[in-house]
């Protein structure tokens, strides 16, 4: 199956960002999870804490936490794989975390991705509703939402969306996604933005941006420790805004 499975030769660059800290336990089923859908080719970035990180941090003045430590850690490892898929030249580059799970039906798999409009600058192929009250956002708004912002019967487009565990970029978008973070981490005028667990949105990566998510998620966060039990709080945002995580492979 994963030989027929041609959809990803849209992306002339994919990576995977491994996270040291959970080698053990992410790696090997994410390599099984790779060869099923027919990414085994896709190069794979290793990103590891730095207690730089802790020492830049005390200089951010409007992020005072050093709890932030771990988000800075996700946002670094994005960023070298953004900047690297740029600065190669790349036109077009699929970017995932250690912990996704794809569907299990590639040929809808193929479908979706096969249909994303030409001239995105940023495709989510997971995606997370970014103003998440309890009991506001659920499968009947988002069904909603997805109709009415739709681009085509695969993609719809945002404006605001959180969370990229699996994304594309176009070389215009990494471009913006690279300003965005080396702007937001140290200029308070700017804003806040995590590259990792992100925060998009057009007030950020600016006026112009064509962002696009795809309106049956390509891919989900299945792999995190607690978000392996169907009671953890990530599979329960999910199911609450309509996905069937039966229909997604195995944490």
């Amino acid at each position: 199956m994963s030989r027929e499975l041609t959809c990803w030769g849209r992306f002339d660059r994919k990576t995977v960002l491994y996270f040291t800290g959970n080698k053990d336990t992410r790696v090997p089923s994410m390599e099984q999870e790779l060869a099923r859908v027919g990414l085994a080719d896709a190069d794979r970035l290793w990103q590891f804490p730095s207690p730089l990180y802790k020492t830049f941090l005390r200089h951010i003045t409007h992020i005072p936490c050093l709890e932030h430590g771990g988000w800075l850690n996700s946002s670094m490892g994005h960023y070298r794989a953004i900047a690297t898929a740029y600065h190669l030249g790349c036109e077009h580059a699929l970017i995932m975390e250690d912990d996704m799970r794809f569907l299990k039906d590639l040929t809808e798999v193929d479908k979706i991705v096969r249909a994303l409009p030409d001239d995105y600058d940023v495709a989510l192929l997971d995606s997370f509703f970014k103003y998440w009250k309890e009991g506001t956002v659920n499968a009947e708004v988002m069904a909603k939402w997805r109709d009415e912002r739709k681009v085509n019967e695969q993609w719809a487009e945002f404006d605001a969306l959180y969370s990229l565990g699996c994304y594309a970029l176009s070389r215009n978008g990494m471009k913006r996604m690279m300003f965005a973070f080396e702007a937001v981490e140290t200029a308070r005028s700017v804003g806040k933005m995590r590259i990792g667990d992100h925060f998009l949105n057009r007030d950020i990566l600016g006026k112009g941006m064509r962002m696009y998510f795809a309106r049956r998620n390509v891919a989900i966060q299945r792999d995190m420790g607690k978000a392996n039990s169907p009671t953890s709080d990530i599979a329960n945002k999910y199911v609450a805004m309509g996905l069937n995580l039966d229909e997604y492979g195995e944490p």
